[in-house]
């Protein structure tokens, strides 16, 4: 779907997911409509993202905060992944119980979850490291 976000109208519908048709579609658009296009939000499509660069150019993508809380948390859980390798076993299975109390906001844990992710954010910098990047990704997405 093409969106006007000024509008907030849909200008294009595809009944597929193929780049071609998109493409297709801005190419018979003319020129000067397609000067207008200041950003486009997609999602994580490496397809849409190469159609899109060929048509735009590097300016105005933008993913969308649902396509970047998604990459957040998988940078966090690459990180736990890195530290869980370098832990004994038991210790390896605490730190996964954890991931839910690091995509939490602060104000959502009781004192316990608080102390615990806190220690292991004091442990591992590379943890402490994401952990505040999430929860700086977090932050900004819950402001008005």
């Amino acid at each position: 779907m093409i969106v006007d976000l000024d509008r907030g109208k849909p200008i294009a519908t595809f009944k597929g997911r193929r780049a071609e048709e998109v493409m297709a579609w801005f190419k018979s658009r003319p020129q000067a409509e397609r000067d207008q296009v200041d950003v486009v939000v997609v999602d994580r499509s490496k397809t849409y993202a190469s159609a899109i660069t060929q048509l735009f150019g590097e300016q105005g993508h933008v993913l969308d905060r649902f396509q970047v809380v998604p990459l957040a948390v998988e940078a966090l859980d690459g990180v736990v992944r890195s530290v869980q390798k370098q832990r004994d076993p038991e210790e390896a299975k605490d730190l996964k119980k954890l991931r839910t109390r690091w995509l939490k906001s602060a104000n959502q844990l009781n004192v316990d979850a608080w102390i615990a992710r806190d220690e292991w954010r004091r442990r591992f910098p590379e943890l402490r490291e994401v952990i505040d990047w999430v929860q700086n990704v977090r932050t900004w997405f819950e402001r008005t």
